[in-house]
């Protein structure tokens, strides 16, 4: 996704953004929608058993952007940056939940359970490309290719703040240029993209 991780933003699978591509934040087992439910952004609330990306329809972030160099434009951004899950679907015989990236301009159908998603890009009502969205197993250090030529590595980040609240348990999806911010029970809570010069927190959790 490039927000220009994850956007016009490219879609989720450009490198930087989704988390597995650009700017847009940014999913082939049957689908298990997992049961955790999201963070109120309070630290100190979610497990290790929380998913870091929970899949409960409904489920939004807004987001806010800021740029990393004030003295230099944002190069990609859009108005209104969100995620949001939305409901079970089956397409082409696969089962998953919808998720729309922020600035993405398709959703995404994410196939899996738990830490474990691939992200299928749905095009005109038909899957597209895929990548690795969340792989398991989270760990410091842990490596995987994501299927669209990015290499992603797992970075432990602890406890993170953002407008949106505090939270714990956080882990980085670090790539080749965007850094993506998970957090337990709470999904993404930031995105770094120097590239693009910006910086996307947390704002609002519905």
């Amino acid at each position: 996704m490039r927000i220009g991780s994850i956007a016009l933003l490219p879609s989720l699978l450009a490198p930087a953004a989704c988390g597995g591509a650009t700017t847009r934040d940014d999913a082939s087992p049957q689908l298990e929608t997992a049961g955790a439910q999201p963070s109120d952004g309070n630290a100190g609330e979610a497990t290790s058993l929380d998913p870091l990306v929970p899949l409960i329809s409904g489920h939004r972030s807004s987001f806010a952007f800021s740029p990393i160099d004030p003295a230099l434009p944002i190069k990609e951004a859009c108005d209104d940056p969100h995620t949001e899950v939305g409901e079970p679907l089956v397409i082409q015989g696969r089962a998953g939940v919808t998720y729309q990236t922020f600035c993405g301009r398709n959703p995404f159908l994410l196939v899996g359970t738990d830490d474990q998603l691939t992200a299928v890009e749905i095009r005109d009502g038909r899957l597209g490309q895929s990548f690795q969205y969340i792989h398991s197993p989270v760990a410091e250090g842990e490596s995987w290719p994501s299927g669209t030529g990015e290499l992603f590595t797992w970075r432990e980040a602890g406890s993170l703040v953002t407008p949106g609240g505090a939270f714990d348990n956080c882990w980085e999806r670090e790539g080749r240029q965007s850094r993506f911010f998970y957090c337990r029970g709470a999904g993404l809570v930031r995105a770094i993209d120097p590239e693009f010069n910006y910086v996307l927190d947390l704002e609002v959790t519905d």
